[in-house]
Order: C-alpha cells, then sequence, then structure tokens
C-alpha cells in the first residue's frame, strides 16, 4: 500500500475530557426515574456506551466507598467517592 501525502489532510477527532462534576451530573441524570439513557446521551452528545461506562463505574466506586457500621446504618466513607477512574 502506498501513502500519499498529496492529498488533503486527514480530519483529526479530538477526545473531549469530562470534569468528574460533569460525568457525575449526566450519570444522575441518567438515573432519575423515567429518564432515557440515549435521550440523555443524546443531548449531552454524549456516546450511549459511554455513558452505560460511566453508570457501571460510578456504581462500583459507590458500592467500594459505602460502609456498614454495627448499629447497620450505611455511610460513606470520607472521601465522598473520589476513587472513580
Amino acid at each position: 500500500m502506498s501513502r500519499n501525502d498529496d492529498g488533503p489532510p486527514a480530519l483529526e477527532r479530538k477526545r473531549r475530557s469530562w470534569a468528574m462534576d460533569e460525568k457525575r451530573r449526566i450519570v444522575d441524570e441518567s438515573l432519575e426515574e423515567g429518564a432515557s439513557i440515549a435521550e440523555v446521551a443524546r443531548r449531552r452528545d454524549l456516546n450511549t456506551n459511554q455513558l452505560f461506562t460511566w453508570r457501571r463505574r460510578f456504581a462500583a466506586c459507590c458500592a467500594r466507598c459505602v460502609r456498614h457500621d454495627p448499629a447497620g446504618r450505611t455511610g460513606a466513607v470520607a472521601g465522598g467517592g473520589r476513587g472513580f477512574p
């Protein structure tokens, strides 16, 4: 296969970077009763699969951050779940 450098430059797609707070807001929006994940993703110009991945990761993070005390109450561990990758 030969390479042709005389043609127009290829379009470069840049990855967007989402702040953790923005991810959290989008995930929370998708978890509201009656919310459509596809519609939330479309409104935010986000791939639906990406939103599903964020939801899974936030759920896993929250599960690690919740502790049970001897009285049976649940509470968040200090740090508020800041382990999300």
